[in-house]
């Protein structure tokens, strides 16, 4: 499933109960899922100094959830995009030529 996120980049607010999954890849040429990182926005008051996002780390396999809520590594990564709700496209870089 390949999901849009028009407003990336620009101010706004994800609603409660948005999952953002991103596939970890263990090579450059994106062939070896090495796991999954997945932001779900919570309730409010789940975490509000850090938009109230829940993060968790998933294996390859997606059957076994590695880790799961308010991860400081994660949130450390995440805060300098307050403005965009925590989401950010900026570590995406392509394997395309």
């Amino acid at each position: 499933m390949v999901v849009h996120f028009p407003q990336c980049g620009r101010q706004h607010q994800e609603n409660k109960g948005t999952v953002i999954v991103k596939q970890k890849f263990a090579d450059r040429a994106a062939t070896k899922t090495e796991l999954y990182t997945v932001m779900r926005k919570m309730d409010d008051g789940y975490d509000a100094d850090n938009g109230n996002w829940e993060y968790s780390i998933v294996d390859r396999s997606a059957a076994k959830v590695l880790s799961r809520g308010r991860t400081d590594s994660c949130i450390a990564c995440h805060a300098p995009y307050a403005r965009t709700d925590y989401v950010t496209r900026l570590y995406m870089k392509s394997t395309r030529k």
